[in-house]
């Protein structure tokens, strides 16, 4: 029915026209109030901020850096690059206006503050930390609303690296740190299997955040970690071109270490290498050497030990968890050095005539000089001279012997038919200065020549 057909119905009150229109009037108003929230709905949502997708590529370098504004970041090392970008991306403040204070150790609250900000800045999600009291506060209880960490005592207290490793891998999602290197389980010496820190460590040494802190990627889970080194981190995190390719192969650990000598003497400025044996042979850790003495001796990286002053040190070699030791122990130089040249002959009547010549190590002009001999028989008894019925004799010479020369011996000592060995005994020294020593050389030789 048409609203011109029922017109007169209306004006004569026929109610049964008038119900038609005032349904299709309502009709009409429905549609016009649902277009009208729909506009409404549209122009809401188009005036709602868009928040950023979440991704690495939400880390941008918005604040600017001067370099030399920190004091103690100097313009060469191996974190300046890093403080600068931790800094600029906002992930990192100085200790001041004008320090960094590179070698302080990092906080608990300041490791929570780093990675609420590298949560917040990933996420895109435009929170602002607030000031709080204490400092630290506004980044505690977001680090708790979105898991970073757990509710620890003491906010001011020093963190451990693997404290460290395990906050830091919950302010990014896995996708955020994907593998790029090989690191085998057991490949890090140093973080067994069942440490609540493993999976954060080896995740990161995969992604190439961490490398470790020596050639076989050793990571001191329990050892504290410096501003400067948090610096270097957080660069490779936020800027993945800066991440570390290395391989890592399963460790295989020493079951036993033991050294060549336990305990030996060696000269002041002389050398003497230590082995060390580890097995099982195929063990992939190395051995390191330390002396607890270097003012008294050193030790190379290869085991060779070298005499500085006299005293005693303990050497001693390190293959994963196991130590061998041994003592050294340093002399003084001996001012004559041993025979160069010792030796004795024999003429046809049992004459011995002994020659010797031994270097001059005492530093001093030796103006006269005295050896004496004793004369040993086959089986080591003294052998007596057939003139004098003695076994010992003495020549006395006349130098200079400078220092660096060799003092020397040639001289018909006696006639002794058992003699089989000469040892010298001592030596008399009186040097250009006017002192004297006596030193004990005992030095044999059964060296017997014939010409």
């Amino acid at each position: 029915m048409q609203l011109a057909d029922c017109f007169p119905r209306l004006m004569g009150l026929e109610w049964d026209c008038i119900n038609p229109v005032l349904t299709e009037v309502s009709m009409m108003k429905k549609r016009l109030l649902s277009l009208v929230l729909t506009l409404s709905l549209s122009l809401s949502l188009c005036l709602t901020p868009a928040l950023a997708t979440a991704g690495l590529s939400n880390f941008t370098k918005s604040k600017p850096y001067t370099p030399g504004q920190f004091t103690d970041v100097a313009s060469s090392t191996w974190y300046t690059s890093a403080v600068q970008a931790a800094y600029e991306y906002g992930l990192m403040q100085g200790s001041s206006d004008t320090t960094f204070n590179v070698s302080g150790k990092l906080t608990i609250g300041e490791t929570i503050a780093i990675a609420a900000r590298l949560h917040a800045t990933y996420q895109g999600n435009g929170h602002t930390f607030s000031t709080s009291e204490p400092w630290y506060q506004t980044y505690v209880d977001y680090a708790l609303t979105n898991g970073i960490c757990q509710a620890y005592p003491d906010y001011t207290a020093v963190i451990s690296r693997a404290s460290f490793a395990m906050i830091l891998t919950n302010a990014l999602p896995p996708e955020a740190l994907t593998a790029i290197n090989t690191v085998e389980e057991n490949g890090i010496p140093d973080v067994p299997s069942d440490a609540n820190y493993h999976d954060a460590v080896y995740l990161l040494y995969r992604a190439g955040v961490l490398s470790g802190t020596d050639s076989t990627g050793t990571f001191a889970p329990f050892n504290q970690i410096t501003r400067g080194e948090v610096a270097v981190i957080l660069s490779s995190m936020v800027d993945p071109s800066l991440r570390k390719s290395f391989t890592l192969k399963a460790v295989v650990k020493p079951t036993s270490l033991t050294l060549s000598a336990p305990n030996f003497v060696v000269d002041a400025g002389a050398k003497q290498s230590l082995k060390a044996t580890v097995a099982p042979a195929n063990t992939t850790l190395p051995v390191t050497w330390s002396s607890s003495n270097t003012n008294v001796a050193t030790v190379a990286s290869d085991g060779t030990v070298t005499g500085v002053t006299p005293g005693t040190a303990t050497i001693t070699a390190k293959c994963g968890s196991l130590t061998a030791t041994s003592v050294v122990t340093v002399q003084k130089v001996p001012p004559i050095g041993k025979p160069t040249g010792f030796y004795f002959t024999r003429n046809s009547v049992n004459g011995i005539t002994l020659s010797f010549d031994g270097k001059n190590n005492s530093g001093k002009t030796i103006n006269y000089y005295t050896v004496h001999v004793t004369f040993l028989d086959p089986i080591g008894n003294p052998a007596y001279d057939e003139i004098t019925h003695k076994a010992t004799a003495s020549v006395r010479y006349v130098g200079p012997v400078s220092p660096g020369r060799s003092i020397l011996v040639y001289k018909l000592m006696g006639y002794v038919p058992a003699c089989d060995a000469i040892r010298i005994d001592t030596i008399d020294l009186e040097y250009a200065d006017g002192t004297k020593e006596t030193i004990v050389y005992n030095q044999t030789t059964h060296r017997e020549e014939h010409f």
